[in-house]
Protein backbone atom coordinates (compact mmCIF):
# COMPACT_ATOMS: atom_id res chain seq x y z
CA UNK A 1 0.00 0.00 0.00
CA UNK A 2 1.30 3.32 -1.09
CA UNK A 3 1.64 6.08 1.85
CA UNK A 4 -0.71 8.39 0.03
CA UNK A 5 -3.59 5.77 -0.09
CA UNK A 6 -3.17 4.52 3.39
CA UNK A 7 -3.45 8.19 4.75
CA UNK A 8 0.08 8.17 6.09
CA UNK A 9 1.85 10.92 4.53
CA UNK A 10 0.13 14.00 6.44
CA UNK A 11 1.34 12.53 9.45
CA UNK A 12 5.29 11.36 7.86
CA UNK A 13 5.90 14.63 5.72
CA UNK A 14 5.60 17.48 8.09
CA UNK A 15 8.23 16.43 10.57
CA UNK A 16 11.03 15.55 7.35
CA UNK A 17 10.12 18.91 6.07
CA UNK A 18 10.44 20.27 10.03
CA UNK A 19 14.10 18.54 9.63
CA UNK A 20 14.64 20.25 6.25
CA UNK A 21 13.89 23.91 6.77
CA UNK A 22 15.91 23.11 10.24
CA UNK A 23 18.94 21.99 8.84
CA UNK A 24 18.99 24.68 6.04
CA UNK A 25 18.25 27.79 8.52
CA UNK A 26 21.40 26.48 10.46
CA UNK A 27 23.48 26.38 7.89
CA UNK A 28 22.08 29.53 6.26
CA UNK A 29 21.02 31.26 9.23
CA UNK A 30 17.37 33.29 9.83
CA UNK A 31 18.36 36.42 7.68
CA UNK A 32 18.83 33.75 4.10
CA UNK A 33 15.94 31.92 5.30
CA UNK A 34 13.67 34.40 6.10
CA UNK A 35 14.45 36.48 3.09
CA UNK A 36 13.71 33.24 1.12
CA UNK A 37 16.31 30.49 1.72
CA UNK A 38 16.82 30.20 -2.27
CA UNK A 39 18.10 33.92 -2.85
CA UNK A 40 19.16 35.07 0.32
CA UNK A 41 18.25 38.24 1.88
CA UNK A 42 18.73 40.58 -0.69
CA UNK A 43 15.52 38.74 -2.70
CA UNK A 44 14.30 42.21 -3.74
CA UNK A 45 16.68 42.75 -5.92
CA UNK A 46 17.47 39.15 -7.25
CA UNK A 47 13.82 38.71 -7.45
CA UNK A 48 13.66 41.09 -10.58
CA UNK A 49 16.06 38.95 -12.60
CA UNK A 50 14.31 35.76 -12.12
CA UNK A 51 13.87 35.18 -15.39
CA UNK A 52 15.50 37.69 -17.22
CA UNK A 53 19.04 36.89 -16.74
CA UNK A 54 19.48 39.40 -19.67
CA UNK A 55 19.37 42.30 -17.05
CA UNK A 56 21.99 41.18 -14.88
CA UNK A 57 25.81 42.14 -15.35
CA UNK A 58 27.27 39.67 -17.58
CA UNK A 59 23.68 37.74 -17.99
CA UNK A 60 24.66 36.00 -15.08
CA UNK A 61 22.06 34.28 -13.90
CA UNK A 62 21.78 35.35 -10.53
CA UNK A 63 18.88 33.54 -8.91
CA UNK A 64 19.69 30.03 -10.67
CA UNK A 65 23.24 30.40 -9.10
CA UNK A 66 22.21 31.72 -5.37
CA UNK A 67 19.46 28.78 -5.28
CA UNK A 68 22.19 26.53 -6.08
CA UNK A 69 24.53 28.29 -3.52
CA UNK A 70 21.54 27.51 -0.80
CA UNK A 71 21.40 23.88 -1.31
CA UNK A 72 25.25 23.70 -1.31
CA UNK A 73 25.17 25.16 1.56
CA UNK A 74 22.64 23.55 3.72
CA UNK A 75 22.54 20.29 2.15
CA UNK A 76 25.93 19.78 1.06
CA UNK A 77 24.98 19.29 -2.62
CA UNK A 78 28.57 20.17 -4.25
CA UNK A 79 28.16 17.72 -6.94
CA UNK A 80 24.82 18.88 -7.63
CA UNK A 81 25.69 22.77 -7.84
CA UNK A 82 28.98 22.02 -10.09
CA UNK A 83 26.72 20.40 -12.40
CA UNK A 84 24.42 23.31 -12.52
CA UNK A 85 26.48 26.02 -12.77
CA UNK A 86 28.06 24.22 -15.81
CA UNK A 87 24.71 23.94 -17.53
CA UNK A 88 24.68 27.80 -17.47
CA UNK A 89 27.96 27.57 -19.48
CA UNK A 90 26.33 24.98 -22.14
CA UNK A 91 23.73 28.00 -22.80
CA UNK A 92 20.27 27.07 -24.17
CA UNK A 93 16.56 27.72 -22.97
CA UNK A 94 16.98 25.73 -19.88
CA UNK A 95 20.11 27.08 -17.87
CA UNK A 96 19.72 30.27 -19.78
CA UNK A 97 22.62 33.14 -18.44
CA UNK A 98 26.18 33.10 -17.87
CA UNK A 99 27.58 30.80 -15.14
CA UNK A 100 29.95 32.07 -12.05
CA UNK A 101 32.82 31.91 -14.04
CA UNK A 102 31.74 35.65 -14.81
CA UNK A 103 32.45 36.80 -11.56
CA UNK A 104 35.87 37.86 -12.29
CA UNK A 105 34.71 39.98 -15.38
CA UNK A 106 32.26 42.07 -13.02
CA UNK A 107 33.36 44.89 -11.00
CA UNK A 108 32.34 44.32 -7.49
CA UNK A 109 30.20 47.47 -7.21
CA UNK A 110 28.26 46.96 -10.20
CA UNK A 111 27.36 43.11 -8.79
CA UNK A 112 26.55 44.39 -5.47
CA UNK A 113 24.08 47.01 -6.96
CA UNK A 114 22.58 44.26 -8.88
CA UNK A 115 21.67 41.53 -6.84
CA UNK A 116 23.19 43.14 -3.06
CA UNK A 117 26.01 42.68 -1.06
CA UNK A 118 25.54 39.17 0.43
CA UNK A 119 23.90 38.07 -2.31
CA UNK A 120 27.17 38.96 -4.28
CA UNK A 121 29.43 37.50 -1.47
CA UNK A 122 27.54 34.18 -2.19
CA UNK A 123 27.96 34.00 -5.45
CA UNK A 124 32.05 34.78 -5.13
CA UNK A 125 32.01 31.69 -2.26
CA UNK A 126 30.02 29.60 -5.12
CA UNK A 127 32.51 30.41 -7.52
CA UNK A 128 35.55 29.77 -5.58
CA UNK A 129 33.92 26.01 -4.43
CA UNK A 130 33.48 25.46 -8.21
CA UNK A 131 36.53 26.67 -9.84
CA UNK A 132 39.44 26.14 -7.09
CA UNK A 133 42.68 27.95 -7.14
CA UNK A 134 45.13 26.41 -5.06
CA UNK A 135 46.96 29.14 -2.73
CA UNK A 136 50.62 29.59 -3.67
CA UNK A 137 50.37 28.24 -6.99
CA UNK A 138 48.95 30.92 -9.45
CA UNK A 139 46.81 34.06 -8.54
CA UNK A 140 45.94 33.73 -12.31
CA UNK A 141 43.45 30.96 -13.00
CA UNK A 142 44.15 31.31 -16.56
CA UNK A 143 47.86 29.94 -15.73
CA UNK A 144 46.60 26.65 -14.00
CA UNK A 145 45.65 23.30 -15.40
CA UNK A 146 42.68 21.42 -14.17
CA UNK A 147 44.28 17.44 -13.93
CA UNK A 148 41.72 14.80 -13.70
CA UNK A 149 42.23 12.32 -11.65
CA UNK A 150 42.05 8.72 -13.01
CA UNK A 151 42.43 7.04 -9.81
CA UNK A 152 38.98 6.97 -8.46
CA UNK A 153 35.87 9.06 -9.35
CA UNK A 154 35.49 10.09 -5.31
CA UNK A 155 38.75 11.66 -6.32
CA UNK A 156 38.50 15.24 -7.63
CA UNK A 157 41.74 15.86 -9.27
CA UNK A 158 44.18 18.57 -8.53
CA UNK A 159 46.02 21.94 -10.21
CA UNK A 160 49.00 22.76 -11.09
CA UNK A 161 50.51 25.84 -12.28
CA UNK A 162 52.10 25.99 -15.85
CA UNK A 163 54.35 28.09 -16.89
CA UNK A 164 52.39 29.83 -19.91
Amino acid sequence: MRLWEAGAAPKLLPPIVAAIRASAREALGDEWCDAGWYSGPDNAKVAGMCMDSKSAPKQLNATLLLWVFSLWKAFECRAFAKRMNGNTEVGGDWCAGSSCQVLDDIPLAELEAAVGEKSAAALHELKEMIYPVHKGLHKDPSRCVWIPSVISAAHPGFVIATGR
